[in-house]
């Protein structure tokens, strides 16, 4: 069976109810796949050289990068608009994620 990990925007299981089914739906979808699946938590240290996610990353068959909040306009080279309702991931998640992709 191919593993496939997740990842999230915590470093554990929320307490709030809304992001632990929002959570739940991905592992469940790639269950339902026919994959075992595994949440990737943010790491603790913020792992800034990458190598935590380096061996990380070489443990699954597959990375499932969930949805969440935006990343910043300034990464793509916009201005963030007046009243636009951003809500800003946590710009560890990215980092993070850029990692396990390399």
């Amino acid at each position: 069976m191919k593993t496939i990990g997740i990842t999230f925007s915590h470093h554990a299981w929320p307490g709030d109810e809304d992001n632990r089914q929002r959570m739940n739906w991905y592992l469940e979808a790639v269950r339902a796949a026919g994959a075992s699946a595994e949440p990737l938590w943010l790491p603790d240290d913020g792992d800034p050289e990458g190598e935590q996610a380096h061996k990380i990353a070489q443990s699954f068959d597959g990375l499932l990068i969930s949805g969440g909040a935006d990343l910043p306009p300034s990464w793509y080279g916009e201005d963030e608009l007046p009243n636009a309702g951003i809500k800003l991931i946590n710009l560890e998640r990215p980092a993070y994620e850029a990692s396990l992709l390399k």
